[in-house]
């Protein structure tokens, strides 16, 4: 019997003039989807909801896709191209870029593709475990043992990424799957979440006895009271 899901979504401008973040959920098909438009590029926020439109059409109407990896680059791929467009068509032809990270959860597993430090999380009986590895400056310091995960959290070079969607012609797009249990908790979120929160911080708030909604806006939450100067959106799934 097909899997049933329940999601809950959460998308705050923070501190900024404008929100630049944008998600989309599916819980029929299981598709969910988070973006972090650059605020450092032009209109991220065109970039970002381009991101979102395009990438829902193409895996609500998948084509010939020949499996899950191929399905998200793809995806990936066709909204590249669509916001690389769009940045050739403004007069000063500024990039416009955007982080994103997919999931889709079907015959007991999760699918995820990536790119940038938006991330994907899976929580089970008590423990998160990141699934995703940010494409980010901060990570290639960790992976190199330059600094901890913690320190990462206050670089002042933590908004750096290494990869995005939109800013060049062509993008890689990264994947991982796992299988899902009853109970499980997928969630996804923008860097205005985890560059802020520490995992275990994340993983404390999602014990909480408290609703979908309510620990997603708790997350969101508490990612304001550190300090968070960022847009921070959230989608929070429950396999029933």
């Amino acid at each position: 019997m097909k899997e049933r899901y329940l999601s809950a979504s959460m998308s705050s401008r923070g501190q900024r003039k404008r929100n630049e973040d944008a998600c989309s959920s599916d819980n029929g098909r299981g598709i969910f989807l988070v973006a972090d438009g650059m605020g450092g590029h032009h209109r991220g926020d065109a970039a970002s909801a381009a991101f979102i439109e395009t990438a829902m059409d193409f895996l609500s109407d998948p084509g010939n896709a020949t499996d899950y990896f191929d399905l998200l680059s793809r995806a990936v791929s066709a909204a590249n191209d669509v916001i690389y467009r769009l940045s050739q068509t403004e007069v000063e032809k500024k990039p416009m870029g955007t982080t994103g990270v997919l999931c889709i959860l079907e015959n007991n597993r999760y699918h995820v593709g990536w790119v940038g430090d938006s991330r994907a999380y899976l929580f089970r009986k008590g423990k998160l475990q990141q699934v995703t590895k940010d494409h980010s400056l901060v990570q290639n310091l960790v992976d190199q043992g330059v600094i901890s995960e913690k320190e990462a959290l206050s670089h002042p070079e933590r908004n750096v990424i290494t990869r995005a969607i939109g800013t060049d012609q062509q993008v890689e797009t990264d994947f991982t799957y796992g299988e899902l249990q009853k109970g499980d908790l997928i969630f996804l979120c923008t860097d205005g979440i985890c560059g802020v929160l520490e995992n275990k911080k994340i993983q404390k708030l999602l014990k909480e006895k408290k609703s979908l909604q309510e620990k997603t806006e708790g997350i969101i939450d508490s990612a304001m009271q550190a300090g968070s100067e960022d847009n921070a959106t959230a989608i929070l799934i429950e396999v029933l």
